[in-house]
């Protein structure tokens, strides 16, 4: 079942679209990231997705302020990705009081630390598919790596994750819709 979830893009605390996660190709909205939850909220998202592009590019999640302000201003479940490469990055993000974890990066980068991720908070940890020309893209998308979507889908379908977040990143940001083909 697809299910359609707002997001919130963060840049320098700002609420942004990148086209294609080209960091030059960026629209910077004149909208409060925590009034942007609310707005969702209030339209009834179910959930609300945030990302941490300045996280998912320095490698370390950067706007936790910001997310801690979303979390305590909706009564909607926050899922959260951008930057997540250790533990402690982690714990500080499931701090902030964030229902589930977008992991990807990782998931290639770091073996080990994606595994125990995952036995260990089971159904909060979710994986991040990003994929260029059927791919899987990394580190912001600012790289690509030899692996499928497919092969990596089957590897981590054997795992106690709640599920996986895909995203065509060829078509992100264009506001044309998801890729059905």
């Amino acid at each position: 079942m697809m299910k359609v979830i707002p997001a919130i893009d963060l840049m320098d605390g700002k609420c942004v679209r990148l086209t294609e996660g080209n960091k030059e190709l960026k629209t910077t909205y004149d909208c409060d990231p925590v009034e942007a939850a609310r707005a969702y909220a209030e339209e009834g998202a179910e959930l609300i997705h945030v990302v941490d592009l300045d996280g998912a590019f320095s490698g370390q999640p950067v706007n936790l302020a910001t997310l801690k302000k979303i979390v305590q201003a909706v009564q909607v479940p926050i899922e959260f990705g951008g930057g997540i490469r250790d533990l402690s990055s982690l714990e500080k993000v499931f701090n902030c009081g964030v229902n589930r974890v977008v992991l990807g990066t990782t998931a290639i980068t770091d073996p080990d630390f994606f595994l125990r991720a995952c036995h260990q908070y089971r159904e909060r940890i979710w994986v991040g598919l990003d994929a260029k020309d059927g791919m899987i893209a990394i580190k912001g998308w600012e790289e690509t790596t030899p692996l499928s979507v497919e092969k990596l889908l089957t590897q981590v379908s054997r795992l106690p994750i709640g599920g996986v977040i895909y995203t065509d990143v060829g078509r992100d940001g264009k506001l044309a819709g998801p890729n059905l083909a």
